[in-house]
């Protein structure tokens, strides 16, 4: 059972130290797709209205749609000839996210099977797409209110603490 908490806890470590804990309010979040060859998979964070900007920085031309390979073209968008150098942006909107308080949005490339990525939108009362933010101070937050990262991480935490001790206690 050691071990097992010892996995866990080195997962959750190992996977906060590689994904960005910091949303922006309405920033800009860079993509560089540099190689047309290798393996790229990409994942950025960002709050809904923030700028996503694709660059091809390779020497071929591609493609960037939103959806995935498997199910194709979600109807977000579609850059159909992103030459070399130029760039591609796109703000995700409330209209296009489904659920609080992350939605992860996919893309891929459709000329280079190879290339794809991941955009992980905050939701919630953080997010406005107008640019306003409310500012909740000691109010009482239900479950999915939360309004800081560092509270969602926490409340993750404590969740998974609460499933480790269960299956410790087994």
């Amino acid at each position: 059972m050691k071990y097992i908490l010892f996995l866990a806890l080195f997962v959750l470590v190992f996977s906060l130290s590689y994904t960005s804990t910091s949303f922006g309010d309405h920033t800009k979040a860079q993509i560089d797709i540099t190689d047309s060859k290798a393996r790229q998979n990409f994942e950025v964070s960002a709050d809904i209205g923030s700028e996503i900007i694709w660059t091809n920085n390779t020497s071929e031309s591609i493609n960037i749609t939103s959806g995935n390979a498997r199910d194709g073209y979600d109807g977000l968008f579609e850059a159909t000839l992103l030459n070399p150098g130029e760039s591609f942006s796109y703000k995700y909107s409330e209209e296009s996210i489904e659920r609080e308080p992350f939605t992860n949005k996919a893309w891929y490339s459709k000329t280079h099977s190879n290339i794809s990525g991941l955009v992980i939108i905050q939701v919630g009362e953080h997010s406005h797409e107008d640019g306003a933010h409310e500012d909740g101070g000691n109010e009482d937050k239900g479950e999915m209110g939360y309004t800081s990262i560092d509270d969602l991480v926490r409340l993750q935490w404590q969740q998974l603490q609460q499933k480790l001790a269960l299956v410790i206690n087994q």
